[in-house]
């Protein structure tokens, strides 16, 4: 359904990760630099975080369609601009 769009900062590069290999180690490693988020914070932090995000659109999207008009909505996360 969604899926992580990753900016390594090291190098500026980006990859993304989705909901289907999400929880695969490698991902955790920039493709670009070869830098990595920690495993620590990927397992504890990230992980769950994407698997919630995804629950909340799921239960959002089974509202739109299993009750009569209501509104679909998604959730994105987006850092702030830096300036």
């Amino acid at each position: 359904m969604g899926y992580l769009r990753i900016k390594c900062h090291h190098c500026g590069g980006y990859w993304e990760a989705y909901s289907y290999n999400y929880k695969d180690d490698h991902l955790r490693m920039c493709p670009h630099c070869c830098k990595e988020i920690d495993r620590q914070t990927w397992n504890r932090q990230i992980i769950p975080a994407f698997g919630m995000m995804e629950d909340a659109n799921r239960e959002l999207m089974k509202d739109h369609t299993g009750y009569p008009g209501v509104a679909l909505f998604t959730i994105q996360y987006r850092t702030s601009k830096r300036p």
